[in-house]
């Protein structure tokens, strides 16, 4: 783009940008609306906050049912179904040559239990704290004010857009995967609004991992009477937590952490049941097959040590995101574009899971952190760099606008697809 074309991009953005104080007063609303994942009359309220705001978009917005998805009995074992809010989807120009994702999630991991409830701003008035300021509702106010902005300029009927809002994310999107991978078939591109940290970097790669839950069952006998007879699942579980947190020494770039265990009724009964969580995390795609087959190894060789049943639940459902070559390209596409605006976009990996590696399994390049500045994310410390919040509208614009020019590299679009319905 010659320097007088961009200059003029440039200033149509400054023009039209929202003043800070008034998204700032948005994005507050928003966050003293509790949307918690399990919270769905919070969720339900998030929803239709946010298909307010994009009517002024699109006309086609609406609030779909999220695909059923299911727990596990932690007991017996049997399937039970999550309790998941609504989905939000709005598209307009599905006819365009070009068309982009642009996702997040309107869930926190910030339960109506929680005591962090409320946004407040810092003594030096720089950063705004509060539940999900940064992860992620900055980033969502972050996407449709640069969508706001870039509706207005003159190449936008070359972009044909979709919005895909989940209330699932942070419980790993059990349901609105299915959607993701829809949302992956029809668009060229995504932009997805997780946050960044301080400095301002993006996610180059990111692990993957899932959650899982070991269930152990044995025999419950009177400890006084025939204790010999009885199995005791907590000692098997526990076992088992003990050797699967050491399981780094055998996947040094992996990360095995039990967050939940649970067993046994009374204490003079050896306990029949007893379970534990875990979440776990790899950092190359190859590596999840082998921890898997070391966890059923595990399974197997407890089970029969301690003559008890011992079941495991859950899958990976992160994949790993590793850099490919449409991806080195894309960062380099916002390193330039970010240049143009006098931003640092330095890159970084990290452990954090995003809908954006989903979203790349399924075939889509993307970039997934173009949310706000912030840190101490899923604590009562959460906060956001207010100056983020303009700076990452902007960048988001004129990326719109740059891609509408056709500036973007063709090989962002070497899987374009021949349908866009």
């Amino acid at each position: 783009m010659d320097s007088k074309t961009l200059c003029s991009d440039i200033s149509f953005i400054e023009g039209h940008c929202p003043e800070a104080d008034a998204v700032v007063k948005i994005l507050r609303d928003w966050c003293d609306c509790n949307s918690g994942s399990s919270n769905l009359r919070g969720l339900s309220e998030m929803a239709e906050i946010l298909r307010t705001h994009i009517l002024s978009l699109s006309d086609h917005v609406e609030l779909i049912e999220t695909p059923q998805s299911y727990d596990v009995d932690p007991i017996g074992g049997k399937a039970i179904p999550l309790r998941l809010g609504k989905t939000l989807r709005a598209r307009k120009r599905p006819e365009a040559p070009i068309q982009i994702l642009l996702n997040g999630h309107m869930d926190t991991v910030y339960a109506e239990s929680s005591e962090f409830q409320k946004t407040y701003l810092s003594d030096d008035g720089e950063r705004l704290h509060g539940p999900g300021v940064a992860d992620m509702k900055g980033g969502l106010l972050v996407m449709l004010e640069a969508l706001a902005i870039f509706e207005k300029h003159p190449e936008a009927s070359r972009i044909g857009w979709e919005i895909l809002i989940g209330p699932d994310e942070e419980i790993g999107s059990p349901g609105t995967d299915l959607l993701l991978k829809e949302s992956a078939e029809r668009n060229d591109l995504g932009l997805i609004y997780e946050s960044s940290p301080p400095g301002g970097s993006l996610v180059r790669e990111r692990m993957g991992g899932g959650n899982f839950l070991l269930r152990a069952h044995g025999r419950s006998v009177h400890v006084g009477k025939n204790f010999q007879d009885g199995r005791n699942a907590i000692v098997a579980i526990s076992e088992a937590i003990l050797e699967i947190q050491a399981a780094h020494e055998i996947f040094p770039h992996a990360r095995f952490n039990v967050g939940h265990i649970a067993g046994g009724e009374v204490l003079n009964a050896v306990a029949e049941n007893a379970h534990a969580r875990f979440n776990i995390r790899y950092q190359r795609q190859e590596d999840a097959a082998a921890i898997l087959d070391h966890l059923e190894e595990l399974r197997a060789r407890l089970e029969k040590k301690h003559d008890l049943s011992l079941v495991w639940h859950g899958s990976f459902s992160r994949p790993a995101r590793e850099a490919t070559e449409p991806t080195e390209a894309l960062y380099r596409f916002i390193k330039e574009t970010g240049a143009e605006l006098e931003q640092s976009l330095p890159f970084h990996d990290t452990g954090g899971g995003s809908d954006g590696s989903n979203l790349l399994a399924y075939g889509l390049v993307n970039i997934d952190n173009l949310g706000v500045i912030g840190a101490e994310l899923h604590s009562a410390q959460e906060y956001m760099e207010i100056a983020s919040l303009p700076e990452r509208i902007r960048l988001s614009a004129l990326l719109l606008i740059r891609i509408a020019r056709g500036q973007a590299p063709d090989l962002l679009f070497q899987n374009t697809h021949t349908s866009k319905s």
